[in-house]
């Protein structure tokens, strides 16, 4: 009786250990990460002119936004055309909703955490205190998705959204010396400042999409207190997080209208010095939220297409199976 007993207290046990990502195979990726992006750091250190950028080091900027405009989103990408859960082949809904435990495989999600959890932690040392403050939130939050046995599928979404906005966040601060001879800082062209704004200011809006979809998603969590106590945890994470970043933007908005029309004319970008013009910017943009916001959408209807939904239901034609 006392075997009996036991086993049944040690299958209890085993029942109530979460399933998740919190592991020794996360630890050994993130440290795999360390080491590749310190190689990373290197090259750029060697190649990338020497100088300062709002007080980080210029190669900073340029390896920061390398991995906002290429690793994250590729890596997005590579889980969602990866994102089959048993019986539910590649439906968005489905992998939306997935927990670590019932994924076939967790690859390219444990690598965008892993590999954003690296970058921040080694950027740290090179920035500013309000960024410092940035990168440890972040890194709670990646903690926060490895911990919870459901809901890191929205939480990855939502970081890479905000990493494409920091993207466009970086872009400016690097593109003026790229693309012409003037070296100086802050830039005198306007149009990257709006950039800027338009991007973060997208990456925000999807970023809280994101956070308001993960509240109906069950966490997997055991005790309903601890359930909804981490829900709100994450939704006042998540907008404390946009919040902050969007009055930056609006704050470098404004401060790049006031610089530029206090310039003097011979300070000013001429037309003839630009390297695009207004209307190619204003179609870029344009292109930009369209292919974004359309792959969603896609997305989306795909997925609905895809489990047997209709947007636009078709009329019974006398084929009911009611009785009459």
């Amino acid at each position: 009786a006392c075997r009996i007993r036991q086993q049944k207290m040690t299958l209890k046990k085993k029942e109530d250990v979460m399933e998740n990502a919190f592991d020794r195979d996360t630890l050994h990726r993130i440290i795999i990460f360390t080491f590749i992006w310190k190689a990373v750091i290197a090259f750029c250190i060697r190649f990338i002119p020497d100088g300062i950028i709002e007080d980080s080091p210029q190669w900073s900027w340029y390896f920061g936004g390398g991995l906002q405009g290429t690793f994250y989103p590729i890596v997005l990408c590579l889980a969602f055309r990866n994102g089959h859960c048993k019986g539910n082949p590649g439906k968005l809904i489905s992998w939306m909703n997935s927990s670590w435990a019932d994924r076939k495989s967790s690859f390219y999600e444990r690598t965008f955490f892993c590999g954003f959890f690296a970058y921040l932690l080694i950027d740290i040392p090179n920035v500013t205190p309000l960024f410092i403050a940035h990168h440890i939130v972040c890194m709670v939050g990646i903690a926060f998705a490895l911990w919870l046995p459901r809901g890191h599928i929205p939480m990855l979404f939502g970081m890479c959204m905000l990493e494409m906005g920091s993207f466009c966040f970086v872009t400016p601060k690097i593109m003026p010396g790229f693309f012409s001879d003037d070296q100086h800082l802050p830039h005198s062209d306007l149009r990257w400042d709006r950039f800027y704004w338009w991007g973060m200011t997208l990456s925000n809006i999807l970023c809280l999409g994101t956070c308001f979809y993960n509240i109906f998603v069950p966490f997997g969590i055991q005790s309903q207190l601890l359930d909804k106590a981490s829900k709100g945890f994450f939704t006042v994470l998540t907008i404390g997080l946009c919040y902050m970043r969007q009055e930056y933007s609006y704050n470098n908005m404004f401060s790049a209208e006031t610089r530029y029309n206090t310039m003097q004319p011979h300070e000013k970008i001429h037309p003839n010095e630009k390297w695009i013009s207004d209307t190619h910017a204003a179609i870029m943009v344009v292109l930009y939220v369209t292919i974004w916001g359309g792959s969603i959408l896609f997305a989306v209807l795909q997925s609905y297409r895809s489990e047997g939904y209709s947007l636009y239901p078709l009329p019974d034609q006398g084929k009911s199976s009611k009785l009459a």
